[in-house]
């Protein structure tokens, strides 16, 4: 989508547990561009085929060291496994 300026506009999704997943879904199939969910509502919507991963571009995980902490560590695993992440591994010169 495009302003009539001609900047591009991002379709931004929120989704958490205690929301509509009516809502959600209603955005999701009007075409999102960016989610911003929790990992819980993220399985769900993995699970009822709302939304697929396969055409991640970007992944950003917050707090990953304190959901780990707090034993979240599953759900994250399993949110990401789809996720073919295309890694340069090469040591960052200094």
């Amino acid at each position: 989508m495009y302003t009539p300026d001609g900047k591009y506009l991002h379709r931004v999704l929120g989704a958490w547990g205690g929301e509509s997943l009516q809502e959600q879904q209603s955005a999701l199939q009007n075409g999102i561009d960016v989610i911003v969910c929790t990992p819980g509502r993220l399985i769900d919507l993995l699970h009822k085929k709302m939304v697929s991963l396969n055409e991640v571009k970007v992944f950003v995980l917050d707090e990953a060291d304190k959901a780990v902490d707090v034993e979240m560590e599953n759900q994250i695993r399993h949110v990401t496994a789809p996720i073919d992440f295309d890694v340069d591994r090469k040591p960052a010169s200094r």
